[in-house]
C-alpha cells in the first residue's frame, strides 16, 4: 500500500467516524469533527479508528465528545489528561509476558508478580500490567519495578 492509498484509508475511516457521530450525537458539527479528529492524530493522541466504529454507543461518545471537549485548537493537545478509550496502545515489546517483576507498593513492600501486559502510555511512560497471586491485575508504572527475566533467558 501506498502512501497515498494510506491517507486515503484514513481518510475514509475519519468520514466514518464523522458520520456516525453526526448521526448517534446530537449537535455534532462533521466537518469540525473530522478536522479536530485529524488534529489529534497528527499531534497528540493516535486514535484507533477501526475499534472506534465498532464500539457500543456509550463509549464512542464518550471518546466523540471528549475529544471534542477537551481539544486545544492552539496547541492541536487534549487538554485536562482526557484519555480516549480508543486510543491506540504504544507497545513496549521488551517487557515480554510473563517476565517476574518486583513492584513497590505504597508501604514500600516489595510484591513479586508476573507481567500480563504493557505499553507506553501519554505520558510517555512505561506502564506495566502485573498480576500476583494475591491480587487482581494492575497497572504500575515500570520506574517503580525491579525485573528478573524467565529462569533460563
Amino acid at each position: 500500500m501506498t502512501i497515498y492509498d494510506e491517507a486515503i484509508a484514513k481518510v475514509d475511516i475519519i468520514t466514518e467516524v464523522a458520520n456516525r457521530a453526526a448521526n448517534e450525537i446530537q449537535g455534532i458539527d462533521r466537518d469540525t469533527l473530522a478536522m479536530t479528529l485529524i488534529d489529534v492524530e497528527g499531534n497528540d493522541i493516535k486514535l484507533d479508528f477501526p475499534k472506534l466504529m465498532e464500539i457500543d454507543s456509550a463509549t464512542f461518545r464518550h471518546d466523540i465528545v471528549g475529544i471534542l471537549n477537551h481539544f486545544d485548537y492552539e496547541t492541536g493537545k487534549l487538554t485536562d489528561c482526557f484519555l480516549p478509550r480508543c486510543k491506540k496502545r504504544e507497545p513496549a515489546p521488551e517487557f515480554s509476558k510473563g517476565n517476574l517483576v518486583y513492584y513497590y507498593d505504597k508501604e514500600g513492600n516489595t510484591i513479586p508478580s508476573e507481567v500480563l501486559d504493557s505499553e507506553i502510555r501519554h505520558d510517555k511512560r512505561l506502564w506495566l500490567r502485573v498480576k500476583n497471586l494475591n491480587t487482581k491485575p494492575v497497572w504500575v508504572l515500570a520506574s517503580n519495578c525491579e525485573f528478573q527475566t524467565k529462569e533460563g533467558e
